[in-house]
């Protein structure tokens, strides 16, 4: 854009010399005195002056030297180009608007005028003959400027074009090898949590061992992700039944291990230890997660929520840490709460108690973990809460206990809707 200014204005005082030669025109000096301000500027870096003085300087030579020497001379043919001027050295929209209007306003008003008013100055025809051929050569050159600023600044702009493209084309390649890496990884943790979901699967009872212990029952078991904290658990001594609805510390991998150990103590404290009343076995089970969890250097608080039952003939024995037991009968609830205190380390440590019950046919036995009733979910995105839970139980008992897992199963996506699951889900129900 510099380059254009200075070859512009070197311009004029070329054809001002070319005009002194012939004629002896006065103002060659002035052209002098203006591109040495403008060189001066430029030296100066004062960029914005020196384009302002520029354009001024050369519509006014224009115009000047046109009213001067008349129409015949064909100054004023340089204005043709200077509309592009503006848009070459300046950036803003708006300056290149105003002064290309003015631009075109002062061509008509000079063509008026030069048609209507005489020239001041009287050329001879060999004179008028220099100008014609100079003001042809000075748009042929400003239009050739003109041409070569916009393809070079077409060539800067198709080359950033070019360059952002690699940069975008490099960094997209490196995007989708992160992605590859991402998923490899991915199916990697994917593939180990459905392995260690299926060892988790080897240690709960089987679906035919529990009916062939517990006749008319459900067990809803909806683990949050791959493996879970929650587990169910049963075990038969004898003519008693024993089982449970266990919830260990978190979900997910952590839970899930926890729940193998506390899974492990349970099975010791009844078939290495032979208990079978469900507050000792969940003493001793205590015990031994304690024992297991103190092995590490570091402090491991774990444990485990659960609701134990022990049924033998037509009497129930139950003992909880933290989860209770409803027992559902004449179209009444009954709840018996548990002990409040994990099965892991506690401040004040008690022994859980037993208590027992003498059943009656068409009741209906529930033990659970607080996956359910802690659910959010609803219009107003609440939890399901103890309250609800007991109504809706109420509500289904006319159902057999495999219509009432599906029933369960469609409530709590109901209330879930499009909110994540939050916890574990595991619900036993028996009915006598």
């Amino acid at each position: 854009m510099l380059f254009i200014i200075i070859v512009l204005s070197l311009f004029f005082f070329i054809i001002d010399l070319f005009h002194q030669v012939y004629e002896g025109v006065a103002i060659t000096l002035i052209t002098i005195f203006t591109n040495l301000i403008i060189l001066f500027l430029i030296y100066k870096k004062k960029y914005t002056l020196s384009k302002w003085f520029s354009i001024v300087f050369i519509i006014g030579y224009i115009s000047i030297l046109t009213m001067l020497t008349g129409k015949n001379t064909g100054t004023i043919i340089y204005l043709i180009p200077g509309v592009l001027f503006p848009t070459v050295i300046f950036h803003n929209k708006k300056t290149i608007i105003v002064l290309s209007i003015f631009i075109i306003g002062l061509f008509c008003t000079l063509f008026w005028l030069t048609q209507s008013i005489g020239p001041f100055i009287e050329l001879t025809d060999e004179v008028r003959v220099i100008y014609q051929f100079s003001g042809m050569l000075g748009v042929i050159i400003t239009s050739f400027l003109m041409v070569w600023y916009f393809r070079n600044l077409n060539d800067a702009y198709e080359d950033i074009i070019i360059e952002k493209n690699e940069s975008l084309i490099t960094s997209n390649n490196i995007v989708n090898q992160q992605k590859l890496k991402l998923e490899i990884k991915n199916k990697e943790i994917t593939d180990s949590l459905n392995y260690a979901k299926r060892i988790q699967q080897a240690i709960l009872p089987p679906q035919s061992k529990i009916n062939n212990h517990l006749k008319n029952n459900f067990i809803l078991y909806l683990p949050k992700d791959i493996v879970a904290g929650d587990f169910y658990w049963l075990e038969a001594k004898k003519d008693r039944v024993l089982f449970a609805a266990a919830d260990c510390t978190g979900h997910g991998v952590p839970g899930a291990m926890v729940s193998v150990v506390c899974n492990n103590a349970l099975n010791r404290s009844v078939r290495e230890y032979d208990l079978t009343d469900p507050g000792k076995i969940l003493d001793k089970t205590r015990e031994l997660v304690i024992e297991e969890f103190e092995k590490s250097d570091a402090e491991v608080k774990d444990g485990m929520d659960i609701a134990l039952c022990s049924i033998i003939g037509d009497k129930l024995e139950y003992a909880g840490a933290h989860n209770p037991l409803w027992i559902v009968r004449n179209g009444a609830l009954l709840e018996t709460k548990a002990n409040k205190q994990p099965i892991g380390k506690f401040d004040n440590l008690l022994p859980y108690t037993t208590h027992s019950f003498v059943l009656e046919k068409g009741d209906t036995v529930y033990i659970f973990s607080d996956g359910y009733p802690d659910q959010f979910g609803g219009e107003k995105g609440k939890k399901y809460k103890s309250g609800n839970f007991k109504k809706f139980l109420l509500s289904i008992q006319e159902n057999s206990m495999e219509k009432q897992l599906t029933l369960l199963i469609e409530e709590f996506e109901k209330w879930r809707g499009s909110m994540e699951q939050i916890d574990d889900v595991c619900v036993i129900g028996l009915r006598i």
